[in-house]
């Protein structure tokens, strides 16, 4: 991990990890967080090892580690209380910013290669959804706060040709679009598969519509 001065090139800080790091390192509130694994986004290793680690932004001094089951390849997201990944070994979780202790976790079914998405409400700033994808096309809405399952579409694994379900294999990370209604939020969520083996990319989008409780 290096820290470059942007107006020089220069390198500020270095830090070596045991595991290699592989999203872009999130950076919130004077801290880095980058995910770390010992396999390839598609591949399994034989001893499957991962980890979270969190570095002071200004001097890359490690300030908690958090270890997985498994390669966590996506970008952390956080919300400023906590950082939230999804992992190879099928759980999505949401760590403490300030120690690197779970807040929740969540098993969702399948390998989570691509980063979540945190939408914050368009009436408040607060998050008002987490949205995860797994490898086989299921995307999942959760609570930020607890890790509940709000809903899934499991309309790739489910509910293709006579509910028999399709071959299919996420192929993007997820973009999420909120936009402020009279009724309250109305968000879509973007992403890209490939169905059957072919390799042409299939655009899908959800839309998720979110009202304020009376």
């Amino acid at each position: 991990m290096f820290c470059v001065d942007v107006r020089t090139g220069e390198k500020c800080w270095e830090s070596e990890t045991d595991l290699p790091a592989w999203g872009s390192p999130a950076v919130h509130n004077g801290q880095v967080y980058v995910g770390l694994g010992n396999a390839r986004i598609g591949e399994k290793a034989p001893n499957p090892l991962g980890a979270v680690l969190c570095l002071d932004a200004f001097d890359g001094r490690r300030l908690w580690r958090h270890d997985t089951n498994g390669t966590v390849h996506g970008q952390c997201v956080c919300d400023g209380r906590r950082v939230f990944v999804g992992c190879q070994d099928r759980y999505c979780y949401a760590l403490d910013c300030r120690d690197g202790k779970p807040a929740w976790k969540r098993q969702l079914g399948s390998e989570i290669e691509s980063s979540p998405a945190l939408a914050r409400g368009a009436w408040t700033d607060g998050p008002a959804a987490l949205y995860v994808a797994s490898v086989n096309g299921d995307v999942y809405c959760l609570d930020p706060a607890t890790g509940k399952i709000f809903w899934q579409h499991d309309d790739l694994t489910h509910g293709g040709p006579e509910k028999k379900g399709l071959n299919a294999t996420l192929i993007s990370g997820l973009a999420v679009e909120v936009r402020r209604t009279k009724q309250g939020d109305e968000r879509r969520v973007w992403f890209a598969a490939s169905v059957n083996g072919n390799s042409n990319a299939v655009l899908y989008c959800l839309e998720d519509e979110w009202a304020e409780a009376e």
